[in-house]
């Protein structure tokens, strides 16, 4: 059946997306703002040698996709980290992140519902990562928050249209929780938490013929 949230869970996303906004986000911006930004070199911009030399539009093209190859890293080992029951024999999940997954059918203002020590490591840190390593305009910078907090808005959103980014990927991960920890699904292929999904969306069964055979494999060398 299909999940619809109520009035109730959107007020609920409202205030914590308002809070983790103003007490998390904000800090978090002054500081690179402040601090960071300034102590920058502009001639040492990727593509630009001053603050009023923007890049190519290919030299932004490229960086988005060096931007988005950085957050699927730090998003989705950090993302398997917060779901982590017995990480030095603390339950983070318990702890941290089961607030994200109190929507099990979640909702574009829900992308930002999480325990505060959450939004700062695996929201916002992810995000800032690309942009900072790489010494991108702050522009450009600019361009790509925009993009990120749009794109993981939509995932969030339970849309599978064509027109924005996919929500299927990780809608499934709120459905089935240990699978699907990345954006991009790099790192789920690579570490075969995407095999569920993938059978059940495009009934590619590589992946979990691979796994099965990894565990039989296993199985016999402890007997």
């Amino acid at each position: 059946p299909k999940k619809l949230p109520t009035w109730s869970d959107y007020g609920k996303a409202w205030w914590v997306a308002f809070t983790n906004t103003l007490f998390i986000a904000v800090p978090y911006g002054y500081v690179i703002a402040e601090f960071l930004m300034p102590a920058r070199d502009p001639s040492k911009y990727w593509g630009g040698d001053s603050l009023l030399v923007m890049p190519h539009w290919y030299e932004v093209f490229a960086q988005f996709w060096v931007f988005s190859l950085l957050h699927e890293a730090a998003f989705f080992y950090t993302h398997w980290l917060v779901h982590s029951r017995n990480f030095l024999g603390i339950n983070l999940y318990t702890l941290i992140h089961k607030k994200h997954h109190t929507f099990t059918a979640p909702f574009g203002i829900a992308c930002v519902y999480a325990h505060p020590v959450e939004h700062f490591l695996a929201n916002i840190t992810p995000l800032m990562l690309g942009p900072l390593v790489t010494n991108a305009h702050p522009l450009v910078f600019t361009w790509w928050l925009i993009f990120g907090l749009y794109s993981t808005a939509c995932t969030h959103s339970g849309y599978a249209h064509w027109s924005i980014p996919n929500g299927r990927f990780h809608d499934y991960h709120h459905e089935k929780f240990e699978v699907n920890y990345g954006s991009m699904g790099l790192f789920d292929k690579l570490h075969g938490t995407s095999a569920e999904y993938l059978v059940q969306e495009y009934g590619i069964t590589k992946e979990v013929d691979d796994l099965s055979k990894e565990d039989a494999s296993a199985d016999k060398k402890k007997k």
